[in-house]
Parts: C-alpha cells; sequence; structure tokens
C-alpha cells in the first residue's frame, strides 16, 4: 500500500512539473504560413512564452498561423502588423551555439519587461 501510495504521489509530482516546463533552449527555425523561416530563441514557460528573434520580440497569432513582432505597451504585450522575417540567420551560420543566441536575444530593458510579465502569470495575474 505504501508503495502505492509513494508512486501516486510521484505520478502527481511528475505531471505538474510537466505543466511548468520551461521552453526549449538553443536557436529554433520557426515557419511562417507562406513556408518562410525565421530563427528565435523560445522563452518562458507554459504560463506566459514568447520568441526573441533579432532583438525583437515574437508571438504566433493562431488567426492567420503566421509570427508577428510584439511590442510592450503598459506591461503588456501587443502584437503588431509586422511579420517576423529572415535577418540574423544567415550570417549566423558559422558562428557558435551562444553566439547564435546572443544575436537574437532583446535588450535588458525588455527582457527585465518580460520577466515580470512570466512572473505575473505564473502567478496568474496576467492575461493571455
Amino acid at each position: 500500500m505504501q508503495k502505492i501510495i509513494s508512486l501516486f504521489i510521484l505520478t502527481l509530482l511528475g505531471t505538474s512539473l510537466l505543466w511548468s516546463a520551461p521552453a526549449r533552449g538553443g536557436v529554433i527555425t520557426f515557419t511562417q504560413a507562406d513556408g518562410t523561416t525565421f530563427q528565435g530563441l523560445l522563452k518562458g514557460d507554459a504560463s506566459f512564452h514568447w520568441i526573441e528573434s533579432d532583438g525583437e520580440i515574437v508571438l504566433f497569432n493562431r488567426a492567420d498561423s503566421n509570427y508577428y513582432k510584439a511590442k510592450i505597451v503598459d506591461g503588456s504585450l501587443v502584437m503588431t502588423e509586422k511579420k517576423a522575417v529572415v535577418k540574423s540567420s544567415k550570417r549566423a551560420s558559422a558562428f557558435t551555439e551562444k553566439a547564435k543566441e546572443s544575436l537574437h536575444a532583446v535588450s535588458k530593458e525588455k527582457r527585465e519587461a518580460l520577466n515580470t510579465m512570466h512572473k505575473n502569470a505564473q502567478k496568474g495575474d496576467h492575461p493571455r
């Protein structure tokens, strides 16, 4: 009986960890609806996530299956009408993985704002 209870607790713990798993690390290639691609870094977790590409914040629009640049307005992410495009992926081909990641990272100010939104989302205080 104790083994069954222990197994049940481990299963619950494992399941809860899966729900809040961090985003995959490293440079990822994303594909727009028209087949064009761009590279970026997926950040955040299941509660709040975004893409960083060429120093810009990028969000996925489920309505048309495209990725758009976003901006921070009054502590919230707002999707613009500008699609994410290929910039640094070609010039980064010979770089190390860490150097490729630094090409995509957003500014310190944007990162701090995103981290605040991310923390609020984890607490359930940020609308999605």
